[in-house]
């Protein structure tokens, strides 16, 4: 973008960025929705083409507007490949679970129990018993020969915000970490996801556990925001297909096999 433009969407931006959090679940009126939204597809660059419902009077707040849903041809899902992005977005980081550390935004790293959360002698999760000197890591892998993997996602104000299955999996346990909403400090925010400054709201449609989730399933969806730190379990030849900062989108290739 040239310094003309980004000196000009520069009030519009700054303006949204404070109100959003106020506004984007009370009702707007009717008159005012073509105008507040137009200035936001002019300000975040969003596309109504690939939007399932383009009459910007339909969307009843600035949340039903941000998660709205696309067509369906909007963002095949790959076939080929086990690992999909469970996102539009942003690449940030990508890589293989060292030293029980997930590289996070702007070159920060936290470890990966305080990221999860601590396993506890109450639950039942389906991992093999691990001995007192193993790394948390290590407790996480469920079959020889694996590893996990992270992949940090970065969704824009402009992106379609809904999440979807990465893989076929089966939902076995779920955790909510309750915390302070804080500017991109991820391991002190509420999380499922992963969210940062202005991305207080989120939600998970799969509210059981015991479900078997399908590639490309419709899994949750951000009212605003957010990041998504995908970590994984996957064979040792697994390959990334990404580079940092390439932009991806929901249905894409994470990797191979």
């Amino acid at each position: 973008m040239s310094k003309p433009a980004l000196k000009l969407r520069s009030w519009p931006l700054t303006v949204l960025y404070y109100l959003l959090p106020l506004g984007a679940l009370r009702p707007l009126s009717r008159w005012l929705r073509r105008p507040v939204y137009s200035l936001y597809i002019w300000t975040f660059g969003v596309n109504m083409k690939e939007a399932a419902v383009e009459d910007l009077h339909h969307y009843r707040n600035l949340s039903e507007f941000f998660r709205r849903k696309l067509k369906p041809q909007a963002r095949p899902v790959c076939g080929l490949h086990s690992v999909i992005s469970p996102s539009d977005g942003k690449i940030l980081n990508f890589g293989q679970v060292k030293n029980c550390e997930v590289e996070q935004v702007k070159g920060v790293t936290y470890s990966l129990e305080s990221f999860l959360g601590p396993r506890t002698p109450a639950e039942d999760l389906p991992f093999p018993p691990a001995a007192p000197h193993s790394s948390f890591r290590s407790q996480l892998v469920t079959r020889e020969g694996n590893e996990l993997y992270h992949c940090v996602i970065y969704l824009a104000p402009g992106d379609y915000h809904c999440f979807h299955s990465p893989t076929d999996w089966t939902i076995s346990h779920r955790r909510h970490f309750p915390g302070s909403l804080m500017s991109d400090l991820h391991t002190n925010s509420p999380r499922y996801s992963k969210g940062s400054y202005n991305d207080f709201s989120f939600v998970t449609h799969a509210n059981k556990e015991g479900i078997p989730m399908r590639k490309g399933e419709h899994l949750g969806e951000f009212n605003l925001g957010s990041t998504i730190v995908l970590i994984f379990e996957a064979p040792k030849d697994f390959n990334f297909k990404l580079q940092a900062g390439q932009k991806i989108r929901f249905g894409e290739a994470l990797g191979s096999l």
